[in-house]
Protein backbone atom coordinates (compact mmCIF):
# COMPACT_ATOMS: atom_id res chain seq x y z
CA UNK A 1 0.00 0.00 0.00
CA UNK A 2 0.70 3.63 -0.71
CA UNK A 3 1.76 5.26 2.43
CA UNK A 4 -1.15 7.84 1.65
CA UNK A 5 -3.42 4.98 1.52
CA UNK A 6 -2.31 3.68 4.98
CA UNK A 7 -2.87 6.94 6.68
CA UNK A 8 -6.08 7.45 4.91
CA UNK A 9 -7.61 3.91 6.29
CA UNK A 10 -5.61 4.10 9.83
CA UNK A 11 -7.54 7.79 10.34
CA UNK A 12 -11.38 6.22 8.65
CA UNK A 13 -10.65 3.51 11.50
CA UNK A 14 -9.69 5.71 14.54
CA UNK A 15 -12.57 7.95 13.28
CA UNK A 16 -10.22 10.83 12.36
CA UNK A 17 -10.80 12.63 9.03
CA UNK A 18 -8.56 11.31 6.70
CA UNK A 19 -8.57 14.38 4.29
CA UNK A 20 -7.41 16.56 7.36
CA UNK A 21 -4.64 14.54 8.43
CA UNK A 22 -2.97 14.38 4.72
CA UNK A 23 -3.04 17.94 4.55
CA UNK A 24 -1.60 18.74 7.78
CA UNK A 25 1.23 16.02 7.51
CA UNK A 26 2.09 17.55 4.25
CA UNK A 27 2.17 21.35 5.34
CA UNK A 28 4.49 19.43 8.28
CA UNK A 29 6.81 17.41 5.52
CA UNK A 30 6.86 21.27 3.78
CA UNK A 31 8.07 22.99 6.96
CA UNK A 32 10.70 20.06 7.65
CA UNK A 33 9.07 19.36 10.48
CA UNK A 34 7.96 15.77 9.91
CA UNK A 35 9.92 12.81 9.05
CA UNK A 36 7.45 10.09 7.47
CA UNK A 37 9.42 6.16 7.34
CA UNK A 38 7.42 3.82 5.53
CA UNK A 39 7.69 0.08 5.99
CA UNK A 40 5.00 -2.62 5.05
CA UNK A 41 2.01 -1.27 5.56
CA UNK A 42 2.97 0.79 8.18
CA UNK A 43 3.75 4.90 8.21
CA UNK A 44 5.68 5.98 11.05
CA UNK A 45 6.01 9.88 11.52
CA UNK A 46 8.30 11.47 13.48
CA UNK A 47 8.02 15.11 14.42
CA UNK A 48 11.00 17.02 16.51
CA UNK A 49 9.88 18.31 19.83
CA UNK A 50 13.49 19.63 21.14
CA UNK A 51 16.98 18.67 21.78
CA UNK A 52 16.92 15.68 19.69
CA UNK A 53 13.70 14.53 20.87
CA UNK A 54 11.07 13.56 18.24
CA UNK A 55 7.30 12.45 18.84
CA UNK A 56 5.84 10.13 17.45
CA UNK A 57 2.65 9.22 14.88
CA UNK A 58 1.73 5.55 13.76
CA UNK A 59 -0.45 4.59 10.88
CA UNK A 60 -0.67 1.04 10.49
CA UNK A 61 -2.83 -1.90 8.20
CA UNK A 62 -0.41 -4.35 9.13
CA UNK A 63 -1.11 -7.84 11.03
CA UNK A 64 0.10 -7.98 14.30
CA UNK A 65 2.89 -9.90 12.94
CA UNK A 66 3.80 -7.48 10.36
CA UNK A 67 3.86 -4.84 12.64
CA UNK A 68 6.19 -6.25 14.34
CA UNK A 69 8.88 -6.24 11.62
CA UNK A 70 7.60 -2.89 10.81
CA UNK A 71 8.47 -1.35 13.98
CA UNK A 72 11.79 -3.42 14.44
CA UNK A 73 12.96 -2.21 11.15
CA UNK A 74 11.60 1.63 12.36
CA UNK A 75 13.85 1.32 15.06
CA UNK A 76 16.69 0.37 13.35
CA UNK A 77 16.46 3.21 10.80
CA UNK A 78 16.25 5.55 13.77
CA UNK A 79 18.78 4.57 15.83
CA UNK A 80 20.67 5.47 12.38
CA UNK A 81 19.41 8.60 11.99
CA UNK A 82 21.92 11.54 13.15
CA UNK A 83 20.14 13.97 16.35
CA UNK A 84 17.58 11.66 17.26
CA UNK A 85 18.24 10.71 20.98
CA UNK A 86 15.07 10.29 22.15
CA UNK A 87 11.60 9.18 20.69
CA UNK A 88 8.52 9.75 22.35
CA UNK A 89 4.80 8.57 21.65
CA UNK A 90 1.47 8.20 23.00
CA UNK A 91 -0.07 4.22 22.41
CA UNK A 92 -3.61 3.88 23.36
CA UNK A 93 -3.08 0.20 22.45
CA UNK A 94 -2.10 -1.76 25.16
CA UNK A 95 -0.69 -4.26 22.13
CA UNK A 96 1.59 -2.04 20.72
CA UNK A 97 2.96 -1.25 24.29
CA UNK A 98 3.63 -4.55 24.84
CA UNK A 99 5.51 -4.91 21.44
CA UNK A 100 7.59 -1.79 22.13
CA UNK A 101 8.60 -3.30 24.98
CA UNK A 102 9.49 -6.13 23.57
CA UNK A 103 11.34 -4.56 20.64
CA UNK A 104 13.15 -2.31 22.50
CA UNK A 105 14.46 -5.37 24.85
CA UNK A 106 15.83 -6.71 22.06
CA UNK A 107 17.67 -3.94 21.11
CA UNK A 108 18.94 -3.43 24.76
CA UNK A 109 16.92 -0.59 25.49
CA UNK A 110 13.87 0.07 27.41
CA UNK A 111 10.45 2.00 27.14
CA UNK A 112 10.45 4.07 30.15
CA UNK A 113 8.25 6.22 31.87
CA UNK A 114 8.29 10.04 29.65
CA UNK A 115 10.01 12.84 31.01
CA UNK A 116 7.73 15.56 29.01
CA UNK A 117 4.15 15.48 29.89
CA UNK A 118 1.54 14.47 27.54
CA UNK A 119 3.12 10.94 26.46
CA UNK A 120 3.05 7.80 27.64
CA UNK A 121 6.04 5.94 26.75
CA UNK A 122 9.69 7.40 25.41
CA UNK A 123 12.62 5.51 24.48
CA UNK A 124 16.13 6.96 24.96
CA UNK A 125 18.77 5.81 21.79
Amino acid sequence: MKPSEIIKNDCMRKGVDPDKTLVALQKLIEKKHLILLHQNNSVLGLVPIGDNAYETHLFTEDTPLKLSHSMLKFFHLIKDMKGVNTIYGNADNASIINLLKTLAKKEKTTIESPDKAGYNWMVSL
